[in-house]
């Protein structure tokens, strides 16, 4: 099901609108909502732009796993709560799939801390993008535990030594 034109988001009533939709034939703009993710799971392609700015509360993009296609730029850009990892991972799975057709820019979200060095005490991933602020550790002092059932994968690419356990 298509939707002819632009549409624009900015409360969750405003995605109830649009959820039915495949395509959105014009551009997508998510601003200044009261949204924590983007639930158009229908959706699958935007003949225009993907504009995702200002949002406060917005923490996840995950509801737009199924979006393969923009006709034109991606920007994902001064939302307080959206990290950089999250604007990141909808980037590449539109790359992969068939593609962003305009220029793209993801800047001002959230960054969160990066731990670069040794770290003394246990560390314990329970989800999936938990991992990604140990990204830098070389030697875990303590017990590292990985567990839950929305973990699927978990890197440590510099991580050389675990004093403790590893669970």
């Amino acid at each position: 099901m298509e939707y002819d034109g632009d549409a624009t988001i900015g409360t969750s009533d405003d995605l109830a609108d649009y959820a039915p939709f495949t395509t959105i034939s014009g551009s997508l703009l998510v601003e200044s909502s009261d949204c924590d993710d983007i639930f158009l799971s229908s959706l699958e392609k935007i003949g225009g732009d993907l504009i995702i700015t200002f949002n406060e509360f917005l923490t996840e993009l995950s509801g737009l796993e199924n979006l393969k296609e923009i006709g034109g730029r991606l920007t994902i850009k001064d939302n307080d709560s959206l990290s950089e990892e999250a604007a990141t991972a909808l980037r590449q799975q539109i790359e992969g799939a068939d593609g962003i057709k305009g220029a793209v820019e993801i800047s001002g979200n959230k960054v969160e801390e990066v731990i670069e060095q040794d770290l003394e005490g246990d560390v314990v991933i329970t989800q999936d993008g938990e991992d990604h602020i140990y990204k830098h550790i070389k030697t875990l002092k303590g017990k590292l535990v990985l567990e839950g059932l929305t973990l699927h994968h978990a890197a440590f690419p510099e991580l050389t030594k675990i004093e403790g356990d590893l669970v």
